[in-house]
């Protein structure tokens, strides 16, 4: 008895490629976000490979930060935007190094 394989549609080509693409970059849109208290709270981001690495983020509502007025809300907000920013700066490097990959690969 034979089992035939029916070719993958175009739609599942394109999610499989994407897919691919992905590996290897930091899953912004997976941010994990846990408050551990109410003036801790904690981010992480995995980065999108098999037993990959996570990047933390603790902020903590600090001394420093009420004698210069600072809300924690407003810190949170703040040090999210940045630690987004970060890993999407990341993503951005390793996919400006993979075109630099296919190009040398391309005089071969």
């Amino acid at each position: 008895m034979s089992i035939i394989r029916k070719a993958p549609s175009l739609e599942e080509q394109e999610k499989l490629r994407k897919l691919i693409e992905s590996m290897g970059l930091w899953e912004v849109d997976k941010l994990q976000i846990r408050y551990i208290s109410d003036s801790w709270v904690q981010f992480s981001c995995e980065k999108k490979v098999c037993n990959g690495p996570t990047e933390y983020l603790n902020v903590q509502h600090t001394l420093i930060d009420r004698i210069k007025g600072r809300s924690f809300d407003e810190k949170v907000e703040t040090e999210l935007k940045e630690f987004v920013s970060m890993l999407k700066q990341r993503n951005e490097e390793i996919l400006r190094l993979r075109r630099k990959e296919e190009q040398l690969r391309s005089l071969l």
